[in-house]
């Protein structure tokens, strides 16, 4: 795992002095080694920093080069050592020339497509005079890119090596990002909050030549989508009995759990006391009998937010050492600011703070940790899914059955659906803000804007929420996941979120997926060979976090400070006033769970958008 970066263009002469300060800035992605190169001609810069996982020799270091080609790579290909040619003699064991070697000789899209792994890279080829940039299709590594006014492309890993590559300048915000993010806490993938600074989608390439007059050509094409199979095999076929589906889906579970063991180092887990990461320590310490598991906790009264006695049960079963993260409102004191520095744009709501304080301190013991993203997408784990079934069966008798299958806690989602069916669109993420106090925000604007998020046609309501969590939730979850962990030289997998999984799963219909009306009911029957009943039947909690609580008492002071301060950097947002509303609503007045939970989010855009605006000096270009 890595950092790149590099530019290709006409300017690159000129930013020769830049670079290295480029390949500095993603110190924290690779703190074993550096490398740069520059093309003969002069148009292309290539820059890597080394977190060494395989192979520690000098001779799988990055850039790799030769004298046709050179690659910067960043991430893992787990299935490497079988698409190695064996009448070839390779140097190393590394993926890396693995990759090198199969860029080389083959097409590039093909043999993108027999990649099972988690992958973003830059391909150089001195005869073409072009530049490949290329994303994994399930989106688990980012790669940024944009344009200089001549043409000149200039891309990292993070936002943070574009920006040492850019003349000085103070950032301005991109407006239709900001509104996105102020009604759903996210956005679409291809997008970030730098005006001009993009994202490639996963499965996605970026194509630059150079051509004779010294102009740059972009061909940006999607090689993949993350629903395409990405292996070239079929799997087993599914039979209709179901226990068989159950027994091909624990062996499929089993084998990408062992495939992403692949490392040269010590690995390690988080352990919640849920089902994902409990089945995938379970599993993992068959194979790595050092395995070291990390559970963040919060210690307040509500024991909603513990799941220590959870995560221990499946610890003392399978005999994994454990380590236990309080996570406390002075970390939040203390490390916020730079939790938003890390990010580089706030996204994704409050569980990235959990992530930052429980891996960091994962990271003073292991370079590589598991991860459980992927299973509830995958097999349906989200109560909105359910209801959107249920609503798609509606009237059908059959679908009584569904519909005495739900529990208190999935009433709500069904009955929200079965609401905005009424008035004629299905919206498919929660909005944060109704009659907004945003000025850049009309009243009615989060109403009829965003259609990356909603879908007017109830038919087809199941497919475009599948779709979106697929597509725009679950990378926003990566690439958080990705930014977070890297910051502290950490590399992050993901067993249930990989191409030959996906491929093994992915012709089981969703009311397999949700056996007996269950969320993943499917998942749960086949793990529950590996997990006690205890947790196989607790309820969903997904790391929650208790900022509802802590922004009344233990950080209200802070808060206050953050967002009620004169001079503010957010007065050209949202007023002083409008701010100190909804302080003192929710200081004052406890509301129902999710009500008390939506603007607890509130607060927490306000905060992030606060330290993202005065640590990047952003502009807003609103006024």
């Amino acid at each position: 795992m890595c950092g790149i970066v590099g530019a290709f263009g006409p300017s690159v002469r000129s930013l020769k002095g830049q670079c290295q300060i480029a390949v500095a800035a993603l110190s924290h992605r690779g703190p074993d080694a550096e490398g740069s190169w520059f093309s003969e001609d002069g148009f292309c810069f290539l820059g890597h920093r080394r977190l060494t996982i395989l192979d520690s020799s000098v001779a799988a270091a990055q850039p790799m080069v030769d004298k046709e080609s050179a690659l910067v790579y960043n991430g893992e290909i787990y299935n490497h050592q079988s698409l190695r040619n064996q009448s070839v003699v390779f140097k190393t064991h590394s993926d890396t020339e693995t990759l090198f070697y199969l860029l080389k000789e083959s097409h590039r899209k093909n043999i993108l497509k027999q990649l099972d792994g988690m992958f973003v890279g830059s391909y150089y080829e001195k005869e073409k005079k072009s530049l490949f940039l290329f994303r994994d299709a399930l989106g688990i590594k980012p790669l940024y890119w944009s344009s200089m006014q001549d043409g000149t492309v200039l891309f990292s890993s993070e936002v943070k090596g574009i920006l040492s590559l850019l003349p000085p300048y103070l950032p301005k915000v991109e407006k239709t990002v900001l509104k996105t993010y102020l009604t759903f806490e996210n956005w679409p993938q291809n997008k970030s909050l730098f005006s001009g600074i993009h994202l490639l989608l996963p499965g996605q390439s970026l194509l630059l030549t150079m051509a004779s007059d010294g102009n740059v050509s972009q061909k940006l094409e999607q090689w993949q989508s993350s629903r395409e199979t990405s292996i070239q095999h079929q799997g087993a076929s599914l039979s209709k009995n179901y226990d068989e589906c159950v027994q091909h889906v624990r062996k499929a579970i089993e084998k990408t759990i062992k495939n992403h063991l692949l490392s040269d180092v010590p690995v390690s887990a988080y352990l919640s006391g849920g089902l994902d990461s409990g089945t995938i320590v379970a599993v993992a310490s068959q194979y790595k009998k050092d395995l070291l598991a990390f559970t963040g906790y919060y210690d307040v009264k509500d024991n909603w937010y513990d799941e220590r006695e959870f995560a221990r049960k499946t610890a003392e079963r399978y005999q994994v050492s454990q380590i236990e993260v309080p996570i406390t409102p002075e970390d939040f004191i203390l490390s916020f600011d730079n939790l938003i520095r890390i990010l580089e744009e706030p996204r994704m709501g409050m569980g990235s703070f959990s992530q930052m304080i429980v891996s960091k301190k994962a990271s003073e013991y292991r370079k590589v940790i598991l991860a459980g993203h992927g299973g509830d997408e995958l097999f349906l784990g989200y109560p909105l899914l359910k209801a959107c079934l249920i609503l798609e069966k509606f009237p059908r008798l059959s679908s009584l059955k569904g519909l005495c299958s739900l529990n208190q806690k999935e009433w709500p989602w069904l009955l929200n659906l079965l609401f905005e069916k009424l008035r004629g669109k299905i919206y498919l993420a929660p909005r944060l803000w109704s009659n907004s106090p945003f000025e850049i925000l009309s009243n009615n604007e989060s109403e009829t804007t965003f259609n990356a998020f909603l879908t007017s046609n109830l038919s087809t309501s199941m497919k475009a929420l599948e779709a979106y969590y697929i597509n725009t939730y679950l990378p926003g979850l990566l690439l958080v996941e990705d930014k977070i962990s890297m910051a502290f030289s950490l590399e992050t997998r993901t067993p249930l979120w990989s191409p030959d999984f996906i491929n093994q799963i992915q012709n089981i219909s969703a009311e397999v997926k949700l056996s007996q009306g269950r969320l993943k009911g499917l998942f749960k029957d086949a793990v529950s060979f590996w997990l006690p009943p205890e947790i196989i039947n607790a309820p969903k909690r997904g790391f929650p976090t208790p900022f509802r609580y802590w922004f009344r008492k233990e950080l209200r002071t802070e808060v206050e400070r953050r967002l009620l301060r004169e001079g503010d950097c957010l007065d050209p947002l949202i007023s002083k006033e409008n701010r100190k509303k909804l302080l003192q609503s929710h200081f004052n007045k406890k509301l129902p769970f999710a009500l008390d939970e939506r603007r607890a989010h509130r607060i927490w855009m306000l905060l992030s958008l606060e330290s993202w605006a005065r640590q990047f000096q952003v502009q807003w270009g609103i006024i």
